[in-house]
């Protein structure tokens, strides 16, 4: 018979159900296992950034909250709405897979996510999952998944809205409303920002050869709507639908183009239908855009525009068994297209997989095992696997193995982009870049105090794609990545505090030399205070060198940085936040002649109905 707390915990964490007031509870991850879990139970890393942290740090861009967590790292260039990466566990930044509400989103042409565009105000949490999981999710999860969830519908009517004033005539506005539709529930929300920004480049060569000096500030305006709806359609039939949409313009320094207008979209809807006691059923359907078009403020350049389109349904199917195992058996088929002012010599492609999860426990003994078939039409026929296992040997510690194996896709650009002046650029014979990872942990749980976990991990990635000495992208190189995590979170009364530290080291293979942006050490803590209407925060975050170039011939310093907030609950509706980043007045770099703010501070009011 199907357990009371696995169907509790799908009720609290489904995105599918129509139930308000949230989709995910705080003390229930799904990205994982694409099951609702207990943090408890979860075999793989995994790191949550809560609503309450994310309206409190105020954040630029989404990338400064996973900044520093254990076994990632984000590399800016220039400020806000510039261009960002976020590295996990040492892979390149399009090894890290991207979902919103359940949905793939980014580029198919350059591959990777443009975390800068992400509208903060629309983000309800985050999962960070560290280690493969192509088996669940297929292409670009080598290092990790990132799932961002939007936020939902509450049980009664309200009116929430809020504005923010800050450095480099910074504004944020937002305003909303939520409460119960019929049975189901609605959500609305907008928000608006926008700063002159800062010079976003210091003057250098670029391309090594181009003279560029743009003494300006560049500056970035995102304006967003996300709405969701939910609505039960019988007693064991939900439906649910959401909507993320982000547009703007941002302004950035380069000797070609230097303005980019952008829009950002995921659509999700999802049809669950509880056909037996233990046998969930779940269809998927989404749609994500990332569409941009570059120029150059005096209009001497063409414009140069660039969509990308993800199509994704999804049939997953849930089978309660034995009180304590999982089956789960699916149906992915995704569709990537492209379209602009570049002609591709193939503008789309399709993947079709059946993948499949087991999850058992006897006794003290914890066992995950996955596996994913799949067929893509560009290179054909691919297969990954996981495979963990987790060991309670004493009431609060746990052993946990896993090993699993990983792919990336080509990009667009890799595979069919435009032969120029008769000179070939892309190569449709490259195979996909793979990747096979070991890992050893060790957690310690002690309620009510706090979780402690340390793990070591070993990455291989071959067959990564690279310009061969006629500038043609080939299946090239290989990486061997070793890594340490440490990371631990608890309470105290008053008091909550998470720490993290890693060491990874990113190497070429063939080369022996550290890969581009990625710091060997990191480290963060994080200290907040919160007792009745008031709330005080700090993070400190500190990163070793690294370096810009493969050669490892340009050389970033290390750094450390003080960020500061406050809240304070003026009355049961209005509440304040100060936030003040960088409070030392830091100057670094995480790229090459990018320039970071200094300190900046940000004062916002925000507005809550009863």
């Amino acid at each position: 018979m199907r357990k009371p707390f696995a169907f509790i915990s799908f009720a609290l964490a489904s995105p599918a159900l129509a139930q308000p007031p949230v989709v995910l509870a705080p003390e229930v991850v799904v990205t994982a296992s694409r099951l609702p879990e207990d943090p408890a139970r979860v075999l793989a890393g995994t790191s949550v950034v809560d609503d309450q942290t994310i309206r409190d740090r105020q954040p630029a861009n989404m990338a400064e909250l996973l900044d520093g967590l254990a076994g990632v790292q984000a590399s800016f260039s220039g400020g806000s709405g510039k261009l960002t990466s976020v590295f996990t566990r040492g892979t390149e930044s399009d090894h890290t897979l991207v979902l919103i509400d359940g949905i793939p989103a980014g580029s198919n042409t350059a591959g990777g996510f443009a975390w800068e565009f992400l509208p903060p105000e629309q983000i309800d949490h985050i999962e960070v999952v560290r280690g493969p999981r192509s088996s669940l999710y297929g292409s670009d999860a080598i290092g990790g998944v990132v799932q961002l969830f939007t936020r939902r519908g509450a049980s009664k009517a309200e009116f929430h809205g809020g504005a923010g004033v800050g450095e480099n005539a910074e504004q944020r506005f937002n305003l909303g409303a939520s409460g119960p539709l019929g049975r189901g529930w609605y959500r609305l929300d907008g928000a608006y920002r926008s700063t002159d920004g800062i010079d976003a480049r210091s003057p250098t060569l670029e391309f090594g050869f181009s003279p560029l000096d743009e003494p300006d500030r560049d500056g970035y305006r995102n304006a967003s709507l996300a709405a969701a709806v939910g609505q039960p359609l019988g007693e064991t039939l939900e439906w649910e639908l959401s909507l993320l949409h982000a547009q703007g313009r941002t302004e950035f320094d380069s000797s070609a183009n230097n303005v980019e207008d952008y829009r950002q979209q995921t659509i999700s809807s999802t049809l669950r239908w509880q056909v037996r006691e233990d046998w969930d059923s779940r269809l998927r359907l989404g749609h994500s855009l990332d569409d941009r078009e570059d120029f150059r403020r005096d209009g001497t350049l063409a414009r140069d525009r660039f969509e990308s389109t993800k199509t994704l349904i999804s049939w997953q199917n849930d089978f309660y068994l034995f009180e304590e195992d999982i089956l789960t058996v699916g149906l992915d088929w995704q569709e990537d297209g492209v379209d602009g002012s570049v002609d591709y010599k193939v503008d789309e492609r399709f993947d079709r997989s059946l993948f499949g999860q087991y999850q058992l426990r006897r006794g003290d003994h914890e066992w995950v095992a996955g596996l994913r078939v799949g067929e893509n039409e560009q290179f054909g026929g691919h297969t990954t696997g996981n495979l963990s296992w987790g060991w309670r040997f004493a009431p609060r510690l746990r052993l946990i193995a896993a090993y699993g194996t990983a792919f990336k896709a080509p990009t667009f650009n890799d595979l069919y982009f435009p032969d120029f002046f008769g000179f070939a650029t892309s190569n449709p014979n490259l195979d996909p870049e793979k990747s096979r990872t070991a890992e050893l942990a060790l957690e310690a749980r002690h309620a009510p105090y706090g979780t402690v976990r340390a793990s070591v991990y070993r990455t291989d990635v071959d067959d990564l794609i690279a310009l061969d000495e006629n500038f043609i992208p080939q299946n090239l190189n290989r990486a061997r990545i070793e890594g340490l995590e440490l990371s631990g979170t608890g309470q105290w009364q008053a008091w909550h505090w998470a720490a993290m530290a890693s060491y990874q080291d990113p190497r070429d293979r063939d080369t022996g030399r550290l890969l581009r942006r990625r710091a060997q050490l990191s480290a963060k803590v994080d200290l907040h205070y919160r007792q009745g209407d008031l709330a005080l925060g700090g993070s400190l975050l500190g990163f070793g060198r690294r370096f810009d170039d493969p050669a490892n011939r340009v050389r970033l310093g290390g750094f450390a940085r003080l960020d500061l907030n406050a809240r304070y609950a003026l009355d049961r509706r209005w509440t304040i936040r100060l936030t003040l980043d960088n409070v030392f007045d830091k100057d670094y770099e995480t790229v090459e002649s990018y320039n970071e703010p200094g300190r900046t501070a940000m004062l916002s009011i925000a507005y809550q109905s009863e």
